[in-house]
């Protein structure tokens, strides 16, 4: 004897009944079942009942658990959809192309108790927001960490190769040391103020800048740069996450800022590339005169 073929089941009916089974369980939306199987059962005895004036109260049962039902299957599409809206809305990480947002990064600066920024030399960072906003903050009492690329490393020579025109790696270099000479010269001159520099041999996917609020309510300002290869590194998309929406991002980029920093080392403060021109050409005076003074002199005729 064949099995009887129980027919095609009914995706539509099997998936509200496991959306019954979901509110009841959960607790949701009971109020409405009960009016719906209220209102059913008793247009169910009023169509058994056989009096006219029963069969129409009956049927505006009907009608009213047919709205109730309607309503909750617009509910249940509704939170579909704002499931599959929030699992979609990444904007606060979308990677964008424009200029920096140099007005906002001032304005976070202004109020920061600390700035914490990476980069390979800063040349264009440092120009644009060091004096008078980060110099501002300083005298705030802000604290100041900063990584650049090892100037005695691979970096420069990564960078030159990452060039979009061919910039070679003495230039690279040249721009490392010359920001870090200016930051020493300016911590030499201002040493009450909290400024650290450290160097990391690596050459970062990105550029990084947090900015902290003194106030310690405000969530910390995030701001990575993407350093492409072979294109315009000003114009490369940057991410902003929104610290109160995308708090995973700014956790991330948070951390990949410690970890820089703990791989960095220390900018040594004697180091005689820092010192003015002057006096870099002092040692090298005094052995002229001194080799001056050794040498023999010649005999008057």
């Amino acid at each position: 004897m064949e099995a009887t073929d129980p027919g095609p089941t009914n995706p539509a009916l099997l998936r509200s009944v496991a959306t019954i089974w979901q509110d009841i369980r959960s607790g949701k939306n009971i109020p409405d079942y009960v009016a719906i199987v209220i209102c059913g059962a008793l247009a169910l005895w009023g169509l058994a009942v056989g009096d006219p004036k029963a069969r129409l109260e009956s049927g505006i049962l009907f009608v009213l658990s047919y709205v109730v039902w309607g309503s909750l299957e617009d509910r249940h599409l509704i939170a579909e959809l704002k499931s599959v809206v929030t699992s979609m809305n990444v904007p606060n990480r979308t990677l964008r192309f424009s200029e920096p947002p140099i007005e906002e990064i001032r304005r976070q600066i202004k109020q920061s108790g600390e700035i914490c920024v990476s980069g390979v030399s800063l040349f264009r960072f440092i120009p644009m927001f060091f004096d008078p906003n980060i110099t501002d903050a300083l005298d705030d009492n802000a604290n100041l960490k900063l990584i650049l690329a090892d100037p005695d490393s691979a970096a420069p020579g990564m960078a030159s190769f990452r060039s979009e025109h061919g910039v070679t790696a003495e230039i690279e270099k040249d721009r490392i040391l010359g920001v870090l000479k200016y930051l020493m010269h300016h911590m030499s001159q201002h040493p009450e103020q909290k400024i650290e520099i450290r160097t990391c041999p690596y050459l970062p996917p990105y550029s990084i800048r947090i900015i902290t609020s003194r106030d310690q309510l405000t969530k910390p300002y995030v701001h990575a740069r993407l350093l492409p290869f072979r294109s315009p590194s000003l114009f490369g998309p940057f991410i902003l996450p929104d610290a109160n929406a995308d708090a995973e991002s700014v956790q991330f980029f948070a951390a990949q800022f410690q970890h820089l920093w703990d791989a960095s080392k220390k900018i040594d403060p004697i180091d005689p590339r820092w010192a003015p021109a002057e006096k870099r050409a002092e040692p090298n005076a005094e052995k002229e005169r001194r080799s001056d003074e050794q040498s023999p002199k010649p005999h008057p005729n």
